[in-house]
């Protein structure tokens, strides 16, 4: 999963523009400095109609490169062009963009970074403030998928990534409710993010331990949990036995590797610690409190939550998740 220089420009520009106090035009110049982007830009399948059109304007020019893709941009929008970014890498990342020249490109963002914007879509629909954090923690979720492609992992851990999401999403909307329950939270706009964000880590795990090996695998074990046969307060003792590194740990790497949340990464290792917070940092404990809750005892949870949350309000929240 190392990132080339290239794959990690386009991470870092992902992440430029997804910054809503800007406008499209204002990319122009990024783009037209980076000629794999503005070229894999004018060769977009669902431009071609238009682009033509712009290109008889010069019957006996060539159509200025520039004004073809400022055209492009004023015409998208800015959601538009983050996720074209974002879809672009995904296809570099997977080895499927176009081979030859004359080859158009197939851009299908709802398939390419479908984890992104289900994120950045159901953070919206829930009237939640972290729409931005949201689309690109889930952008993660597409890039491990990505990664886990053209490294040619089981299908197992495919197929657990789906179902992890799932759950993953139901998790950090959790977290963001009980969140607005409690009064100055510091970091509060973390919650959501990094209570999605810890379950990386169980995916790159399923992906590492598959069953071809001949033992019994960790998607395996987290299946005996699910049926009640192993205590979820042992989940993190055991965890332990069965790999050398925990998910929490794996998550915060896949974090720290892809650069675009690199404060987080941090973030997921203090969720496991909280003991390491030193004097400075002590106001984010509640905000690692919280994610424990929503990670260790969901959805159902046994033991209360050391913040000041009545027992109605903790029922109501629980209704409005399970739907």
């Amino acid at each position: 999963m190392n990132c080339s220089t290239q794959s990690t420009k386009i991470i870092l520009f992902s992440k430029t523009i997804y910054n809503f106090a800007n406008h499209a035009k204002d990319f122009l110049e990024t783009i037209l400095a980076d000629e794999f982007l503005s070229d894999s830009l004018l060769k977009w399948e669902l431009l071609q109609p238009r682009l033509k059109e712009w290109r008889e304007e010069f019957p006996e020019l060539r159509a200025p490169r520039r004004l073809l893709v400022e055209r492009t941009l004023n015409l998208l929008g800015k959601q538009a062009i983050r996720n074209y970014v974002a879809s672009v890498f995904i296809l570099k990342l997977s080895d499927q963009l176009p081979k030859k020249s004359g080859d158009r490109l197939r851009i299908q963002p709802n398939d390419q970074v479908k984890f992104a914007i289900q994120a950045e879509q159901f953070v919206e629909h829930q009237g939640l403030p972290e729409a931005g954090l949201a689309f690109l923690a889930g952008y993660h979720f597409d890039l491990l998928r990505a990664s886990l492609f053209i490294a040619k992992a089981p299908r197992e851990a495919l197929t657990f990534l789906d179902r992890e999401w799932e759950d993953g999403l139901k998790r950090a909307h959790y977290a963001s409710l009980l969140g607005t329950t409690t009064q100055s939270i510091a970091q509060g706009e973390w919650l959501f993010p990094v209570t999605m964000l810890i379950r990386l880590g169980r995916m790159l795990q399923v992906a590492r331990s598959p069953k071809e090996q001949g033992s019994r695998s960790v998607s395996q074990w987290l299946k005996e949990q699910e049926k009640g046969w192993i205590s979820p307060y042992l989940e993190r003792a055991k965890e332990n036995t069965l790999q050398e590194v925990s998910e929490v740990e794996w998550s915060a790497l896949i974090v720290s590797v892809f650069e675009l949340l690199p404060e987080l990464s941090e973030a997921l290792l203090l969720r496991e610690r909280p003991y390491l917070l030193d004097s400075k940092n002590l106001k984010l404990l509640t905000l690692f409190e919280i994610i424990q809750q929503c990670d260790w005892n969901f959805p159902e949870p046994k033991r209360e939550f050391r913040g000041n949350i009545p027992k109605n309000v903790r029922d109501q929240m629980q209704k409005k998740i399970r739907g």
